[in-house]
């Protein structure tokens, strides 16, 4: 696993370091570290507090709402190979579910969206991974899988442009976040816009977006 993340990164680094539209800021000053800014497909998905989400079971009408109670954001330090350092932009929002009554927190760095992660450690993810931008059909970054894109889609009433969905498998996850399979829906215009979870048997309970408001 460390060597596998390792070789991701430098690969993600070289790929980054040859774009004309660089996302890294170097320094002149020698003691002054490059800074993996996050990504511009990422920024959308920043919100601040008193953004909520209204969520409806598309079987039962039953109501679930989501808040972001508070927000973080500043820089992790990363060490490759424990001499090269490099310095990640994050932006962590502090959730609360109140159909479920559970915390949690989503972590945002580079083009990536994470579940209840936070810092690097020895090369490694912490937390569960839901969402990647820029990004291929297909990709798979920690067992999370970026299964589709659609152009649009209409979720009671309002429509929505370029969706990614993707799939986190319950038995393959870098860290226990999700109990069963789950599919993710997410539109730049609203995030998190419908979820959809496999109970198993053929039988997906599925939650689309009624209502939001949110704050940037």
């Amino acid at each position: 696993m460390k060597l596998k993340f390792f070789i991701f990164l430098v690969v993600v680094m070289l790929i980054y370091s040859c774009k004309k539209d660089e996302p890294f800021t170097t320094h002149t000053a020698a003691t002054s570290p490059q800074i993996w800014h996050i990504d511009t497909s990422m920024i959308h998905y920043e919100f601040k507090p008193g953004s909520y989400w209204v969520y409806k079971n598309d079987t039962t009408a039953a109501l679930d709402s989501i808040v972001v109670d508070s927000v973080s954001n500043g820089l992790d330090i990363m060490y490759l190979s424990g001499v090269s350092q490099t310095t990640f932009e994050y932006y962590t929002m502090n959730m609360h579910s109140f159909g479920t009554s559970q915390y949690y927190y989503d972590y945002l760095f580079s083009n990536f969206f994470i579940r209840s992660g936070h810092l690097w450690s020895d090369f490694d993810v912490t937390g569960q991974p839901t969402l990647e931008t820029n990004c291929d059909t297909g990709t798979v970054f920690y067992d999370a899988k970026m299964v589709a894109k659609y152009t649009s889609l209409i979720l009671n009433g309002n429509n929505f442009t370029n969706i990614v969905e993707s799939k986190v498998t319950a038995a393959h996850q870098n860290q226990q976040e999700f109990t069963n399979d789950t599919y993710f829906f997410y539109s730049p215009s609203a995030g998190l816009i419908k979820k959809e979870i496999d109970l198993g048997g053929g039988n997906i309970q599925s939650w689309s977006i009624l209502r939001w408001h949110i704050i940037r």
